[in-house]
């Protein structure tokens, strides 16, 4: 995938001021498993990043051209980083760059779902794992900084990197739409969603890897998976490996 993953260079019409990770429930998790597919090669990335990019050369104003690249940074790093969807949406600027505002060569993160609150809502314990960022990641999400400085925003570390309209974080239901019109419009045919773009994470990462069985360990633990079947279903691995064997098993009937 290298040099597909780089942002747009800026181009405005006007400027303004302006350690393990806890799955769900079993039963959410299979569910989960079963109705959301992921992307499966690069070019299948590359159609849908391409529809991204559409957005962001027909956008008609800042603030149509803001949230185009907004949402193709967040394409490009949910399948580098794996988060969860709703995580993923929250993360906050000081989860990527240091007080320098230099990405972090690793980072501490809390997902929501590790958290446990007393009746009072004081937190009573939480687990981390450990963010990593790859060059595709460093390299879009700093292009997306630049470019809002260069826009005349100048977030704070404490900020949310995806912001809404509303100065939120953009919402995990919104950024599933997104990505399911986008998909649609890629010619995807198979539901993806924010749950699709993490096994798409998983599935690359499988992939590019030189030993799969250091790899399918990796995993286990990026997703905290107890059975290595339960991570060769969720990356897509075992029904490719199925598929590919019953091929092999066909013969011919021809008579001689």
């Amino acid at each position: 995938m290298s040099g597909v993953m780089a942002i747009i260079p800026y181009q405005v019409n006007s400027c303004v001021s302006g350690n393990i990770i806890n799955f769900p429930t079993k039963s959410r998790e299979r569910r989960c498993s079963t109705e959301m597919s992921f992307l499966q090669n690069d070019e299948e990335i590359r159609a849908v990043y391409n529809v991204f990019r559409g957005y962001i050369a027909n956008a008609s104003t800042l603030k149509k051209e803001k949230n185009a690249r907004r949402n193709l940074t967040m394409f490009v790093c949910a399948i580098n980083i794996g988060l969860r969807g709703g995580d993923f949406c929250k993360l906050k600027w000081s989860d990527v760059f240091d007080y320098d505002w230099d990405v972090k060569q690793e980072s501490e993160f809390v997902p929501e779902k590790t958290e446990r609150r007393d009746k009072n809502e004081n937190i009573t314990s939480r687990k981390y794992v450990k963010l990593r960022f790859n060059q595709n990641f460093r390299d879009t999400i700093s292009e997306y900084l630049n470019w809002l400085k260069f826009c005349g925003c100048n977030p704070d570390l404490d900020d949310y990197i995806f912001e809404s309209n509303k100065g939120n974080h953009i919402d995990e239901k919104a950024w599933y739409k997104i990505v399911e019109r986008y998909r649609m419009e890629a010619g995807i045919n198979r539901k993806i969603g924010t749950h699709g773009l993490r096994k798409t994470y998983g599935h690359r990462y499988y992939m590019s890897h030189q030993n799969k069985e250091e790899a399918l360990i990796d995993l286990m633990g990026i997703f905290a998976h107890s059975d290595m079947r339960v991570t060769l279903r969720y990356i897509g691995i075992m029904g490719e490996r199925i598929a590919a064997n019953q091929e092999r098993m066909c013969m011919s009937y021809d008579e001689d």
